[in-house]
């Protein structure tokens, strides 16, 4: 039996909409009738249930379509999620109960589920979750506890002030958080170790609810509206997240969560805080600077989201609290170090160990040197145009990580390290995630697309003082100094080489006159596409876009051979 997307949308409680957005992503295939009709047959009511039980649990369409492409998950496993997942809803959704465990008989003694029961499984997903009421209790208890009468009633003006969807995201978090929960609470009770793949596939899923959700950033938003409103907040919400758990499962949650790699690492970057604060050094230290840096990369690294936000969050977090109060007022200060010192970063200060003088020095005569007054005027004025997150992300996050590669490279130039070597072929590939971390190579598209002129001499500046803040040599081409050792080592890595082939193979097909859309040009643009993937480059497209003004380039030359192989690969991957 089919029918059609009012009907379907209409028996499974989901919109026509919702239908369209699951096929778009390529999770159902509905077919069509001889006048272009979407028809849904019991295979997509299938589907239908496992995708929204699926997202019940927190994933993403893209997550849940990947997982679809390999193997589709058996009815009857998705049944029992989805029966783990009403049991927590036990007094709302009674009949929700009631219909999972009447369609895991039906599957058990061998019969298919009707059209009605599936339709009736799907709409039973989508309904409401209500809070615990015990759990409701002692969390009204803490904030009686920590907040005012008028500060909970200034919190609550401005949480009404904000925008709709990030509420509706806060309450879609519970579910996905609890449904999280209950699975870790299945492998605690048969005994599975903490530390095990699949315990630390949830504690990751655990972890990427708080971003997925957007909580971690609304949070951060109520600490800049109030920093001390937000600081009890977080304290209330660190202590009821552990209200209703017994003993033995918060042990395992906190032991897991311990065994995340994230977590060792914070753990150590946290006692190196305490540490510089018992020493009494200073967030803009140079000690302190890098700490910094090692907080940016591990919250890019695992996908913690704002370093400085989560610098913030972090004494608060349930995972986080210590057994005494001497031993946290010790976490809060390091954590309050190393927020210090990611805010200094973002005020404009740096790390010791770059030289400003060189740096300013240096841009100013590159500046007189390669650009005309009436070019940098308008260079200035486009950039000041640019999305603020784009220019903060190519300077004030760009900066500090960008020197320590290339301070790190000098040391290994001056002990005459081969460029091929390993210790400088890892520094190279730190160079390509900063870069593409930082937005680098989408100024540089966008640049010269304004203007190749100005980008290609533009890009010369920007790469001579960004070595002269370590090196004083006057290196007048790029063959020279510490510039020609960079430049070698990027000739030597794999990527750089995979790419010539390309170019080689794609200047060819040039002046054979092949199309960008011809099969060969298409295989090409495949070929790029995985070395960017293979070896960590972004966006081939944006690569292919960004290349003619590119690092390894000479200074202050258009090639036009290479520019047009770069266009041609460009034009081949937006075909394909």
């Amino acid at each position: 039996m089919l029918m059609g997307a009012a009907e379907c949308a209409r028996r499974t409680g989901l919109t026509v909409r919702a239908l369209r957005v699951y096929e778009r992503h390529g999770l159902i295939e509905p077919k069509r009738t001889a006048k272009g009709w979407r028809c849904y047959s019991p295979r997509e009511l299938q589907r239908l249930n496992v995708i929204v039980t699926l997202k019940a649990f927190g994933m993403t369409l893209a997550q849940i379509r990947s997982l679809l492409k390999t193997k589709s998950p058996p009815l009857a496993r998705v049944l029992q999620i989805q029966l783990r997942a009403c049991i927590a809803r036990r007094d709302a959704v009674e009949k929700a109960l009631g219909l999972v465990r009447a369609a895991l008989a039906t599957i058990g003694s061998g019969q298919p589920l009707s059209l009605d029961e599936l339709c009736n499984l799907t709409r039973s997903m989508e309904m409401g979750i209500q809070m615990n009421t015990a759990k409701f209790a002692a969390v009204r208890g803490l904030i009686n506890e920590k907040l005012t009468p008028e500060e909970e009633r200034s919190y609550r003006n401005w949480a009404a002030s904000r925008p709709a969807e990030e509420l509706t995201a806060a309450q879609e978090f519970q579910p996905a958080l609890q449904a999280a929960l209950r699975s870790l609470r299945e492998l605690q009770e048969k005994k599975v170790d903490p530390a095990a793949p699949e315990a630390q596939v949830l504690i990751l899923q655990l972890k990427d609810l708080s971003d997925h959700y957007g909580l971690l950033k609304m949070q951060n938003a109520r600490f800049e509206w109030n920093p001390s409103i937000g600081q009890k907040l977080w304290e209330v919400q660190a202590r009821s997240y552990w209200v209703g758990m017994s003993d033995a499962f918060a042990a395992y949650l906190r032991a897991a969560n311990a065994a995340a790699p994230w977590s060792k690492a914070l753990t150590q970057m946290a006692d190196e805080a305490t540490q510089l604060v018992e020493q009494q050094a200073e967030p803009t230290s140079e000690p302190g600077q890098a700490l910094a840096q090692r907080l940016a990369l591990i919250c890019s690294d695992h996908s913690l989201g704002d370093p400085l936000g989560y610098a913030r969050w972090a004494p608060y977090s349930p995972f986080c609290r210590a057994g005494d109060e001497k031993a946290q007022a010790r976490l809060t200060s390091a954590w309050a170090f190393l927020a210090s010192a990611l805010e200094s970063v973002a005020r404009g200060a740096r790390p010791k160990g770059i030289n400003m003088k060189n740096i300013a020095a240096a841009a100013s005569g590159l500046l007189n040197e390669l650009l005309s007054p009436d070019e940098e005027r308008a260079v200035m004025t486009w950039i000041a145009a640019r999305p603020s997150q784009e220019l903060k992300a190519t300077t004030q996050e760009f900066l500090a990580p960008a020197h320590a590669v290339f301070r790190s490279l000098q040391e290994l130039r001056e002990q005459q390290v081969d460029p091929a070597a390993p210790e400088v072929q890892a520094l190279i590939d730190e160079w390509n995630q900063i870069v593409v971390r930082c937005q680098v190579r989408d100024r540089r598209a966008a640049m010269l697309e304004w203007n190749p002129s100005i980008a290609v001499r533009w890009q010369e500046i920007s790469s001579r003082t960004l070595l002269r803040g370590i090196s004083s040599e006057q290196e007048t081409t790029p063959e020279r100094g510490l510039w020609g050792y960079f430049r070698a080592a990027q000739a030597a890595a794999p990527w750089h080489r995979a790419l010539t082939h390309v170019t080689e193979e794609a200047a060819k097909l040039m002046e054979g006159k092949m199309e960008p859309t011809s099969a060969p040009a298409q295989a090409l643009g495949r070929r790029l596409s995985q070395i960017c993937s293979d070896h960590s480059l972004g966006d081939a497209l944006l690569y292919a876009r960004s290349a003619p003004v590119l690092q390894f380039l000479k200074f202050s030359e258009i090639n036009e051979r290479e520019t047009g192989t770069w266009a041609y690969l460009a034009s081949a991957l937006r075909a394909w």
